[in-house]
C-alpha cells in the first residue's frame, strides 16, 4: 500500500504474484491493515484500555443518590448523576449491593379473615353435599388496575447490601378497573373489562 498507494493496485500486484482469490484481502480490510501500520507502527490492534473506575467525586454522588432513593431505577440515576447506565450498575455490585424485588401483598382488614373462613365454611358444606360440586365451580383470575396509583412492580427493585423485606400494602377495597377470565371444566369465559367503584 506503501508503494502503489492505491488498493486496487495493491490487488492487481498479489494476483499477478499467483495469490488466490480466497487469499487476497478486500479494499476494506488493506486499508484498516495499513491505518493501523500507520498509526501503531504494526498490524496489530491497539491494546484495549481497560475499565476505568470512577473518580471519587462521581462515586460519592452515586452512594448519596442510592442512599436517599433505593428504589430508584438505574437509569433514571444516570441520567440524574451524567454516569454511563453500565458504569452505575458495576460500582453498586461492587460495593456489595444486589436489586431486591418489591413483594405486593393485599392489605387485609380485621373483617377480611371472618369473611375467608366463612367462605371456605360453605365451599366444605357444598362438596360433601354433593361430590360433583367442584366441577360446577368456575376458576377465575383478573388483572387489576387501582385508581388510587397502585401499579403492577414487577421491574421495581430496591438496591441494598440485604433484603429490606420491604412490603407495599395497598387498600383491598379501593376503587379500581378490572380485566377477569375464567375456566370451567368444559369452556373459557371472557376477558370481560369491569370497572368496580
Amino acid at each position: 500500500m506503501a508503494k502503489f498507494n492505491s488498493r486496487n493496485q495493491v490487488i492487481r500486484d498479489l494476483k499477478k504474484k499467483r495469490w488466490r482469490l480466497s487469499q487476497i484481502p478486500s479494499r476494506t480490510t488493506i486499508y484498516a491493515i495499513y491505518a493501523k501500520f500507520r498509526e501503531t507502527g504494526c498490524e496489530l490492534d491497539k491494546e484495549k484500555c481497560g475499565y476505568k473506575s470512577l473518580d471519587p467525586e462521581k462515586s460519592q454522588k452515586i452512594v448519596t443518590h442510592f442512599a436517599e432513593n433505593q428504589s430508584a431505577s438505574i437509569r433514571k440515576g444516570a441520567e440524574t448523576i451524567n454516569v454511563s447506565y453500565g458504569s452505575i450498575q458495576k460500582y453498586l455490585r461492587s460495593e456489595g449491593m444486589h436489586p431486591y424485588k418489591l413483594q405486593m401483598d393485599k392489605k387485609l382488614d380485621e373483617e377480611d379473615c371472618a369473611h375467608m373462613k366463612a367462605m371456605c365454611e360453605d365451599l366444605i358444606k357444598e362438596i360433601d353435599a354433593d361430590a360433583t360440586f367442584l366441577s360446577k365451580v368456575i376458576f377465575s383470575d383478573e388483572f387489576i388496575l387501582h385508581l388510587e396509583g397502585a401499579v403492577n412492580c414487577h421491574n421495581c427493585r430496591v438496591w441494598g447490601l440485604k433484603s429490606p423485606f420491604e412490603i407495599i400494602q395497598k387498600s383491598h377495597t379501593s376503587p379500581k378497573i378490572n380485566v377477569r377470565m375464567g375456566i370451567s371444566i368444559d369452556r373459557v369465559y371472557g376477558p370481560y373489562f369491569l370497572k368496580v367503584i
